[in-house]
């Protein structure tokens, strides 16, 4: 969902470090988005963050996302 949104294909950056190493340290570490976002936008970034999140539990399931996304396709279209 990152690179889709922001067009970035190096989420953690030139990272020097091995990122699973990281993660795995710290699996609440994730990517910063950094570019401007249209306040019509923050949906994704939302929807992006829960799918994020550190327990399994508390993330989207994946029938929620579909659904979250045709009904922004509805508003968009």
């Amino acid at each position: 969902m990152f690179e889709v949104f922001t067009g970035n294909t190096q989420p953690y950056g030139k990272a020097t470090f091995n990122i699973e190493y990281h993660v795995a340290r710290n699996p609440t570490f994730r990517p910063v988005v950094t570019c401007d976002i249209a306040t019509d936008q923050m949906w994704y970034i939302s929807l992006m963050s829960k799918c994020w999140l550190h327990e399994p539990k508390e993330r989207p399931a994946f029938s929620d996302v579909v659904g979250i996304l045709e009904q922004q396709r509805q508003i968009i279209l």
